[in-house]
């Protein structure tokens, strides 16, 4: 059903697209002193937590959660952290760029 409806060649974006999203994202996470990724992953997944502790992540996922992005509270080695979705078929990379403002906003309270 996927490949007759994307065919291969939308299927191929749809899935660049995504790993681009992460990726831009993962770029913006390694040059800010306020967050860091516990894991490096690929693809369209990014794990982060906040450099100021346990509390300050949890305060995060709440804080994004309430502007309505799906991020995912998570323990990663038994430390908070967030799982962040990249590539769904609504995401832009405008969204990605909103959801980025809202961690640094969230980081200079």
């Amino acid at each position: 059903m996927v490949f007759e409806y994307f065919g291969t060649h939308g299927l191929r974006s749809y899935i660049r697209q995504a790993v681009d999203q992460a990726s831009y994202l993962r770029e913006r996470i390694e040059e800010s002193p306020h967050y860091e990724q516990p894991v490096h992953t690929k693809y369209g997944l990014v794990c982060v937590r906040s450099t100021r502790g346990e509390e300050a992540t949890k305060a995060l996922a709440n804080h994004l959660q309430a502007k309505g992005f799906g991020i995912v509270p998570s323990k990663i080695c038994g430390q908070e952290a967030l799982r962040i979705a990249l590539g769904g078929a609504a995401t832009t990379e405008a969204i990605v760029e909103e959801l980025w403002q809202e961690m640094l906003k969230f980081a200079e309270t």
